[in-house]
């Protein structure tokens, strides 16, 4: 099974604008074969930031969903058909941060990772500074919606000396998202420097028996670019305004 990680922070002024155009695409993206699911959250430690997190059977389905992203709205990308098309959603993001990665640990290694025409991919990003995502899943009832209280709800710590531990075992960055749908549903995003650190971080969360836990997925990160920093991007974009751009 495949995840696409795409976080964002669409501009207040464009906001209507960028959720025009994901809800334009999800009716098309959701009849690609081998869509599993697509959810949107917001993140409670970034104001303004989106994680959109999708899941897919395969690789190939992938490529199937990025022909629909380049090719499904030609007039919102900037019309083009040329390799070298203006960046899309420049007007309505200030930023963004997109990984791809195989899920290869956890509670649903089975789903798609375990198909023949689908082999475990065991190259990871030579960019991005984690090579391996936790995501864990929750609930939480009534109207909580602090980042710490759903930190809480697995058991991590957001400060002092546990969490300065953690960064030296490996931790890159974390979030905590809320489902957009106010199901009450969450996502704790975690960012590890390798496999060997996730895997610390999956033992110690594996020992607890939180109610409001739920599925833990493993994820090794193949492609990690965002709008400054293109050298893994699978298609060439122009330099995006307001900052230098890697490519």
């Amino acid at each position: 099974m495949f995840v696409v990680i795409f976080e964002t922070r669409p501009s207040p002024a464009h906001q209507s604008t960028y959720m025009s155009i994901a809800a334009s695409l999800k009716p098309e993206i959701s009849t690609v074969k081998g869509f599993l699911s697509n959810v949107r959250y917001r993140s409670l430690t970034r104001p303004g930031w989106l994680l959109s997190l999708s899941t897919w059977e395969n690789e190939r389905a992938l490529y199937n969903r990025l022909l629909v992203v380049i090719h499904g709205t030609p007039g919102q990308v900037g019309g083009s058909t040329t390799a070298r098309r203006p960046r899309p959603g420049t007007a309505s993001m200030e930023d963004y941060h997109l990984r791809v990665g195989q899920v290869f640990g956890g509670e649903k290694t089975g789903d798609g990772g375990d198909n023949d025409d689908d082999p475990e991919r065991l190259d990871a990003t030579e960019v991005g500074a984690a090579a391996c995502v936790v995501l864990l899943y929750g609930q939480v009832g009534g109207d909580a919606a602090d980042d710490a209280i759903l930190a809480a709800c697995v058991g991590l710590p957001l400060d002092g000396p546990q969490k300065t531990a953690l960064e030296e075992q490996g931790l890159v960055s974390w979030d905590v998202f809320r489902a957009a749908d106010g199901s009450g549903d969450f996502v704790f995003l975690s960012s590890w420097r390798d496999e060997a650190a996730s895997s610390r971080f999956e033992c110690q969360v594996g020992y607890r028996e939180q109610p409001s836990q739920g599925e833990l997925l493993k994820i090794r990160v193949l492609r990690d670019y965002g709008k400054y920093d293109r050298r893994e991007a699978p298609q060439f974009f122009e330099d995006a305004a307001g900052g230098e751009t890697t490519h």
